[in-house]
């Protein structure tokens, strides 16, 4: 039910150690690495945990925090994965998972009567996505929209 997945959700978050907002620090002299050395690494660090939080969106598809984690860490995951000149396509899977998550975060805080600073900011996300990605289709592996 709802209660075992939100108790897997906590589970994953935590043992994630997600830190949503601070700098990705890739050890090793990673600045001096190609970008597709940088973006391969980059998908070894984030892919575990966004396997994670997408698991704990499938156990539980009403849970609107799960959603919103999920989209937030794809969200965040796109900007560096552009930000080190990775494939497209790599990109647009992760801003696909985004625009995906924070879709339906946003419906399930509709639908139960939530409102406010959180919802806004998932709107916000969302349009910053449309407007840095083209909507999240061909504009996701160049350097700007």
């Amino acid at each position: 039910g709802a209660s075992a997945g939100a108790a897997a959700f906590r589970r994953t978050s935590i043992s994630a150690g997600l830190s949503f907002g601070t700098p990705l620090v890739i050890p090793g002299g990673a600045e001096q690495s190609s970008p597709a050395e940088r973006a391969a690494l980059l998908a070894r660090v984030s892919g575990p945990v966004l396997k994670h939080l997408r698991l704990a969106v499938e156990e539980a598809p009403a849970l609107r925090e799960a959603w919103h984690t999920w989209a937030l860490a794809s969200f965040e995951a796109a900007q560096r994965l552009r930000a080190v000149r990775a494939p497209r396509s790599a990109v647009s899977r992760r801003v696909r998972a985004a625009v995906t998550g924070f879709a339906m975060a946003i419906r399930l805080a509709r639908d139960a009567g939530l409102g406010g600073a959180a919802v806004q900011q998932d709107l916000l996300r969302l349009l910053t996505l449309w407007f840095d990605f083209d909507g999240g289709g061909a504009g996701g592996g160049g350097g700007g929209g």
